[in-house]
């Protein structure tokens, strides 16, 4: 676990043979409305990977990963 996935309540991993990982903090199962929405923002995480969109500064990534979970 990084230090961002030590404090966050969801996380995308990473792509590893055709598979999507994420974690989830165990107490963030206690609230299914608060976790659709964080997990949506992983799923962009993901498919941003997927797409090779990434960019390389954690805080302009966080914006368009925002941006795509909208999208």
């Amino acid at each position: 676990m990084d230090e961002q996935s030590a404090t966050a309540a969801a996380w995308f991993m990473d792509i590893a043979e055709g598979v999507y990982r994420f974690g989830v903090r165990e107490t963030e199962l206690n609230d299914e409305q608060a976790l659709i929405g964080t997990l949506g923002h992983e799923v962009a995480h993901a498919y941003r990977a997927h797409h090779g969109l990434q960019v390389v500064t954690r805080d302009t990534e966080e914006q368009l990963t925002d941006l795509t979970t909208v999208y």
